[in-house]
């Protein structure tokens, strides 16, 4: 318990960039020579039933509690559900 709080309290006192997976739906434009993101959401926070298109590594600047910059760094992968827990 003491963890996740001071964990809430770092996020919003430290401001610095962070990379993680995360879980979107994307439309295939041109052809599908080019993707465009619907949706994004944190990958450690999708459970069953939901389903999403593909997993992308992004790159953002936290700020306050706030993703600032966003950018993808990574290409679409297939998505599918985490079997692993780091609580």
């Amino acid at each position: 318990m003491v963890k996740k709080i001071l964990s809430v309290i770092y996020d919003f006192a430290v401001p610095r960039f962070i990379e993680e997976d995360v879980a979107v739906n994307v439309e295939f434009i041109n052809n599908g020579k080019e993707v465009l993101i619907i949706d994004i959401y944190p990958l450690a926070l999708v459970e069953p039933p939901v389903r999403f298109d593909g997993v992308i590594r992004v790159r953002y600047f936290n700020l306050f509690g706030f993703a600032l910059f966003t950018k993808p760094i990574s290409k679409l992968k297939p998505f599918s559900y985490q079997t692993s827990s780091f609580e």
